[in-house]
């Protein structure tokens, strides 16, 4: 059985892997909770952008999902409703995107 490895690029600048009050940085947050099994990668690579944005209340909002693979693009967007960013950095309020990148091995 093939692992699956997330690989997060963020988008934005400003925010660190680990925050100094013991939060974690929206990346971190994402790439600890997003996974997807290995049968749903049609090549052993895969790129998948994620627009989100920074509501005024520090909820986040998943807008799109920009994806060659609608299959995955689909299990990304059923996942990153179940996320958890209770404990993630609050951003200022707006539009983020996000590139993550699932490498099967």
């Amino acid at each position: 059985m093939k692992n699956v490895f997330t690989l997060i690029m963020a988008a934005f600048i400003g925010t660190s892997v680990a925050m100094a009050d013991g939060t974690q940085s929206i990346q971190e947050t994402i790439s600890k909770q997003l996974a997807v099994p290995a049968e749903m990668l049609i090549s052993n690579y895969e790129k998948v952008t994620i627009d989100f944005k920074m509501k005024p209340d520090g909820e986040i909002a998943l807008i799109d999902v920009n994806s060659q693979n609608a299959d995955l693009k689909n299990q990304v967007i059923k996942h990153f409703k179940e996320i958890d960013f209770s404990k993630a950095e609050k951003l200022t309020v707006g539009n983020y995107s996000i590139n993550v990148f699932f490498k099967s091995m």
